[in-house]
């Protein structure tokens, strides 16, 4: 460019009211920029008149920077005759990037070598790129199958899915109709009067079932959107095709549990009541209604607290530990006295259970009818009171017995130790001694019944802990405090075996090993009797 031109270009100020950027760079220098430009970058006149473009160069991206540089000494040096076209990334701010679409040509300025840059903004649209790029992509990588088709019923677009389910190259779909892609049956039976009344400005959504040639029988949500130009007119159709065949499956897999399920309360013999996190109550089964007497009708969806069968003094107590089972706590079951709809009681054993239907928490309560095991509990209860009592009377008088005979047998000792006394100087004792000894002995027989009496209704009426007890100084203790052992013609001999010769005891086995010693001694009939106690440890298998 002459500089007379250029003198007269900027006299009219062309150059300097373009809508474009311009500039000029010469021996490294900015020459000339008009105010385009300077509202690109955001700079003034005298931030960038004369200065040297290499201060700028780090505002331009860096991955562009060496190829700008490059293209402008190039230039410069007169080594590159021919404008070139290319776009760089500016900098403006830390997180704001500008796209420069650029062409450079090579001049003459006041008659040295030049670069006059021509430089237009087109961010926007390189944005509307990238994001069209990323909608691409998205299109492109989506499992659904997307197509497009026109007023001809031409595909005018079809993703990778699309074509694979299908088992088509892309110039198989693209440009053909549907007719010849689908089939004539699938595009008259199916396909076009509803690409018609989309093509009407109507969104459409179907479900569909179709073979494919390697999937075979799939089944298909499909949705048909109209695309409307600028002027509100639907110039194509985008169908979106979702297999929901793994759906179907899961589905109906849900439908046959929640079958099994159902059948599986209603031939329960326990009623069972299902409710939701805000005790709703969502079901009952038929033993429900056979117990409480309350239908379908009058309790799904009414709140379970409002229910008569809930006793309104356990109502705080239910409702906390209906709070605590859906915070996932484990209670300990507790027996409920509940009513029917007439107003009957009714012994209940509820369990309760956290089940998922649906995805939601359920709490499933099982109930146990225990009325009759109750009404029986009770009436047992009475019986044994009934009997207790008898039972008491029973020891009355058997302890009144026991204490008159005791008192019998004690004014018989006595009158037979007076009568011992006073025969004592004469010659008749000899003779009936052995008379009063069988008398003695016969009495001593008779207090040690009615004794033994006496502590087996001790036992019966008390219960009493087992302790430790060491058997040998039990046996000793025994023997050396029974009189009657000490006069009897008997050597009782104790062997023990063991190192710690304990048990676990009552307080009457002193009594029990009394009773064994002296039937031993009754039973033999030896005249020098010798009695041997052996203490030893033996396992038994159980």
């Amino acid at each position: 460019m002459s500089n007379k031109k250029k003198d007269t270009l900027q006299e009219k100020g062309i150059l300097d009211s373009a809508p474009i950027g311009i500039q000029i760079i010469q021996g490294n220098k900015i020459k000339y920029i008009n105010q385009s430009c300077l509202d690109y970058v955001s700079y003034t006149m005298e931030d960038v008149l004369g200065k040297d473009y290499h201060e700028f160069l780090n505002v331009i991206h860096p991955d562009d920077r060496d190829f700008i540089n490059k293209q402008i000494e190039a230039k410069l040096k007169g080594i590159q005759k021919e404008g070139t076209h290319y776009q760089f990334r500016w900098i403006k701010k830390p997180k704001e990037t500008i796209w420069f679409d650029v062409h450079s040509i090579p001049i003459q300025y006041e008659g040295k070598p030049a670069d006059l840059i021509f430089i237009i903004d087109f961010t926007s649209r390189k944005t509307k790129e990238k994001e069209l790029k990323y909608y691409a992509m998205a299109i492109e990588g989506s499992r659904d199958l997307i197509a497009a088709i026109d007023k001809e019923y031409k595909y005018i677009f079809a993703n990778g899915t699309f074509l694979e389910y299908h088992q088509l190259e892309r110039d198989q779909v693209i440009g053909n109709s549907a007719k010849k892609v689908l089939g004539e049956e699938v595009f008259q039976n199916v396909i076009k009067s509803r690409v018609d009344k989309c093509f009407e400005g109507e969104a459409l959504s179907y479900e569909m079932t179709r073979d494919y040639p390697d999937l075979g029988k799939r089944n298909l949500e499909v949705n048909y959107y109209p695309i409307n130009d600028e002027k509100g007119k639907c110039f194509f159709v985008l169908a979106t095709i979702r297999d929901i065949t793994s759906l179907k499956r899961a589905e109906k897999k849900l439908e046959d549990i929640e079958r099994e399920f159902q059948h599986l309360i209603e031939s329960s013999p326990y009623s069972i009541i299902l409710l939701d996190q805000q005790a709703n109550i969502i079901d009952i089964n038929a033993k429900f209604t056979e117990v409480f007497g309350y239908s379908k009708e009058e309790t799904v969806g009414q709140n379970f607290f409002s229910l008569k069968a809930v006793p309104v003094d356990k109502l705080d107590l239910l409702k906390e530990r209906f709070s605590r089972y859906m915070k996932g706590e484990e209670l300990e079951p507790i027996e409920i006295k509940a009513y029917s709809k007439s107003g009957e009681t009714v012994y209940t054993d509820p369990r309760v259970s956290i089940i998922t239907i649906g995805g939601k928490k359920i709490l499933q309560i099982s109930i146990k009818d225990i009325t009759e095991k109750k009404k029986a509990n009770l009436s047992l209860k009475e019986s044994e009171n009934r009997y207790k009592e008898a039972f008491n009377r029973s020891n009355f008088f058997k302890d009144l017995l026991a204490h008159d005979i005791a008192n019998t047998f004690n004014s018989i000792a006595l009158s037979l130790h007076l009568i011992k006394k006073k025969l004592e100087p004469h010659e008749l004792l000899k003779s009936i001694q052995e008379y009063v000894d069988l008398i003695k002995s016969q009495i001593d027989k008779g207090s040690r019944l009615i004794n033994n009496i006496w502590k087996l209704n001790e036992i019966e009426s008390t219960t009493k802990d087992l302790v430790i007890t060491n058997v040998v100084e039990v046996l000793n203790d025994v023997v050396k405090k029974n009189p009657f052992f000490l006069q009897s013609n008997v050597l009782i001999d104790i062997v023990n075996t063991l190192e710690e010769p304990f048990i676990m005891a009552g307080p009457f086995l002193a009594d029990a090993f009394e009773n064994l010693i002296i039937n031993g001694i009754q039973h033999n009939n030896s005249k020098n009797k010798e009695i041997e106690i052996k203490i030893y440890s033996e396992q038994i298998d159980k």
